[in-house]
Parts: structure tokens; C-alpha cells; sequence
């Protein structure tokens, strides 16, 4: 219910519904233009989630705003943010939301994933939830990330895809509707 764009100059913006903060302008009324987010930081990905919002800058910084009832902002707490926040001090390569999680792939090329996780999407091989970046187990290195609403895919550097998370109508492709 919100969209936040991209502009070739790096600037922010944002527009749609915003009652938990997701657009990142501090207040929570509804936008039916686009808004620029005011702050002198230079974008360079962004990504929406269903009430939360995550980007990060040309230094590599990951910031995240909005709900967080599930820890899907990744800053530790349940406490939504109506601007942008940074999150850690690692370098990022790639980010993505989902409904209640986030996933991304840090400079390193390992993956991290945090927020609502009782489908697995988080791929730590557990169901508990995580209001903090948690490390994905594996041994290989990671190029692109994509969330759904309960489910996460993973480009591998050999070009492999792989998926976890809720199944129920094939959504991981891999021939069943079992949650992995």
C-alpha cells in the first residue's frame, strides 16, 4: 500500500499509505504524490515490503523504516521507525522484504535474513523469529535475493537458485507445496 522510488540523483521518494512510518517522511498521513524523503544521503537500492521499507547508500550502509512488530527492520526492537535507520555498520550488496522478514546479502556475499520466520522464511533452519540480521547457514556465496510474502529465493554464484520458506501453493518451485 505504499511505493518508494529511486531517482538517477540518488534522492528517495515515496508515496501511498503510510500508518506505520514506511514511506520514511516522519509523519504517518497518507501521500497520493510523490514525496522526497528528505535527508542528503545518496541511495543507491531500495525495497518494499508489505508496512516496512529497506535501502542502502553508496557506502554500502543498510537502512530500514517502518513497521516492526516481527524484528523486520533488523535494529533489535519491536518499535516501528517513521524515518529511516541505520541498521549495523556492515557493507551490503543486496536487500529484499517480504511480508514480516527481510533477507539481504552482505559485500561479502553471505546471507543474513531477520523478522517473521514461522514458514522458515528466514532459512536458519529453525522456525524463532529474529529481530536482528542472522546469518543464513551456508557455505556458498550469494548474488541476488528475492522475498515473497512468506517465502525467500537466493541467487547463487553458480547460477542455482534456491528457495525456502511457506510452499503452500508451489511458490519455492520445487515440484511440491511442502514448507521447507
Amino acid at each position: 500500500q505504499h511505493v518508494i522510488a529511486l531517482k538517477n540523483n540518488g534522492t528517495l521518494w515515496a508515496w501511498g499509505r503510510n500508518s506505520e512510518g514506511q514511506r520514511g517522511d516522519a509523519s504517518q498521513q497518507l501521500a497520493v504524490q510523490p514525496k522526497r524523503i528528505k535527508n542528503n544521503r545518496r541511495w543507491t537500492h531500495i525495497h518494499s515490503g508489505s508496512m516496512h521499507s529497506l535501502g542502502f547508500q553508496d557506502d554500502g550502509s543498510l537502512w530500514a523504516w517502518g513497521a516492526n512488530n516481527s524484528g523486520q527492520l533488523g535494529d533489535g526492537t519491536a518499535n516501528k521507525l517513521t524515518q529511516p535507520a541505520r541498521i549495523g555498520t556492515d557493507q551490503w550488496h543486496a536487500i529484499a522484504a517480504g511480508l514480516h522478514h527481510s533477507t539481504a546479502i552482505k559485500k561479502d556475499r553471505s546471507l543474513w535474513a531477520w523478522g517473521r520466520n514461522e514458514y522458515g522464511q528466514l532459512g536458519d533452519t529453525t522456525n524463532n523469529s529474529h529481530s536482528e540480521p542472522t546469518a543464513v547457514r551456508s557455505i556458498d556465496e550469494w548474488q541476488d535475493i528475492a522475498a515473497g510474502t512468506h517465502h525467500t529465493l537466493a541467487l547463487n554464484s553458480n547460477g542455482s537458485i534456491t528457495s525456502w520458506g511457506r510452499n503452500h501453493t508451489g511458490q519455492l518451485g520445487d515440484g511440491t507445496q511442502k514448507n521447507r
